[in-house]
C-alpha cells in the first residue's frame, strides 16, 4: 500500500499535481522521516501542535526527534493535517 500526501505548500521533493504537491512513501520509516522534518521545519512549539492535534506534547516531541518508529495512523494523520497536509491513501 502506498500513502500519498497532497499539500499546497512549497515542495522540496515530490511532484506537482492539479491540487498541489504530492508525496509517496514506500513504508512507515519514510513517512516518519518526512513528518519529523516537517515538524522541525514548522518552527511551531510542540505544545501548540499537540493541543491542536489533541495529543500530548511529549508525543509530538518524540515524533520530531525520531524516537517513535511505529506511530499510530491517527497520530500521523492528525499531525500532518495540523501542518497543512491532506492525507490520501491509495492501494
Amino acid at each position: 500500500m502506498t500513502t500519498a500526501l497532497a499539500s499546497t505548500a512549497t515542495a522540496k521533493r515530490g511532484w506537482q499535481t492539479e491540487t498541489g504537491t504530492e508525496y509517496t512513501f514506500a513504508d512507515i520509516a519514510e513517512l516518519c522521516a518526512f513528518l519529523q522534518h516537517e515538524i522541525q521545519s514548522s518552527k511551531r512549539k510542540y505544545r501548540h501542535l499537540a493541543e491542536k492535534a489533541g495529543m500530548c506534547a511529549s508525543t509530538v516531541s518524540k515524533m520530531a526527534h525520531g524516537e517513535t518508529h511505529f506511530p499510530r495512523a491517527g497520530t500521523v494523520f492528525a499531525l500532518l493535517q495540523i501542518l497543512g497536509y491532506e492525507v490520501v491513501i491509495r492501494a
